[in-house]
C-alpha cells in the first residue's frame, strides 16, 4: 500500500512539472518527481499511463483554458504541416494527438518514405526546425 501511494505521488509529482516545466519526457519527469519526495528512483517509478492520467487530471483543474486553446492551435498548426506532407503519409502522435500538450510540446509527425533525401529537402523548406530518423 506504501509504494501505491509513493507510485501516486510521485505520478502527479512528475505531471505537475510536465505540465509547469515541460520536462524533456515522462522518464526526467518521473525521476525528478522522485527525488523531490524523496523516493529511490526505480521501486516506486509509476508508468507512464500513470504520469499520463495525472497529467490529464492536473491540466483539467489548473489549465483548463489553457490546454483546449493551445491544442487546438497546435493542431491546425499539425494539419497545415500534414497538407504540407501529404505524398509522405503523415501521421499525427504524441501529445499534441492524445491531448496532453503542454505550452513546451513539439507537433510530432511520422512520415514514410523510400526517398529519405527528397522528404529531407522538403524540410528544410519548411519553417519549423525537423528532426530526421529511421524506424
Amino acid at each position: 500500500m506504501k509504494n501505491q501511494d509513493m507510485r501516486r505521488r510521485i505520478a502527479h509529482a512528475a505531471a505537475r512539472i510536465l505540465a509547469e516545466n515541460g520536462a524533456p519526457d515522462y522518464g526526467s519527469a518521473k525521476r525528478k518527481a522522485a527525488r523531490q519526495l524523496g523516493a529511490p528512483d526505480s521501486g516506486s517509478l509509476p508508468d507512464n499511463q500513470e504520469v499520463e492520467d495525472a497529467l490529464r487530471s492536473y491540466q483539467s483543474l489548473f489549465q483548463a483554458d489553457e490546454t483546449r486553446s493551445l491544442l487546438r492551435l497546435l493542431r491546425q498548426t499539425a494539419i497545415e504541416y500534414m497538407e504540407q506532407l501529404a505524398a509522405f503519409d503523415p501521421h499525427l502522435t504524441g501529445s499534441v494527438l492524445n491531448g496532453t500538450a503542454g505550452p513546451h510540446a513539439d507537433i510530432n509527425l511520422q512520415l514514410f518514405t523510400d526517398e529519405q533525401k527528397e522528404l529531407e529537402f522538403l524540410l528544410m523548406q519548411l519553417p519549423a526546425p525537423y528532426q530526421a530518423g529511421e524506424y
